[in-house]
């Protein structure tokens, strides 16, 4: 009984049809301070056909990474079809967090109604932006 998670999307291959590994996100627990080495994250899977194999920055192949300072790290994610897909993370320490609110346009045809919204929790202000497209 413990295969049977794996017929249908085995079954939807054969026939042509894809699922594909296309969506993930991070959990993670910042590092105690800037200086600090005791960050965790973790790659949190949401779509794709399992097991999965997973490919960091670092090097490391395992589902999470640990003890690891503030910075960028990127991880690939791959399902059992060989679908992949890449995403980076910015960890920060708990002095200072940068959260990205990204609003997406309602419809395809107006991509310009979309908005980026930044909140900054602890640091001292006042706080410079630079914009980029």
């Amino acid at each position: 009984m413990k295969h049977t998670a794996y017929l249908i999307p085995a079954f939807l291959l054969l026939c042509g049809l894809r699922l594909d590994a296309q969506q993930f996100f991070f959990s993670s627990e910042q590092p105690a301070s800037c200086n600090a080495a005791d960050g965790i994250i973790t790659i949190v899977p949401t779509r794709g056909v399992p097991p999965f194999t997973y490919q960091w920055s670092t090097g490391a192949t395992d589902l999470s990474v640990r003890n690891v300072t503030k910075g960028t790290y990127s991880a690939t994610l791959t399902d059992a079809t060989g679908a992949t897909v890449a995403h980076n993370h910015i960890l920060n320490s708990k002095e200072l967090d940068i959260y990205l609110i990204d609003q997406k346009p309602a419809t395809y045809c107006n991509p310009n109604a979309g908005a980026l919204t930044i909140d900054i929790i602890g640091g001292t202000g006042p706080f410079t932006y630079t914009w980029s497209n």
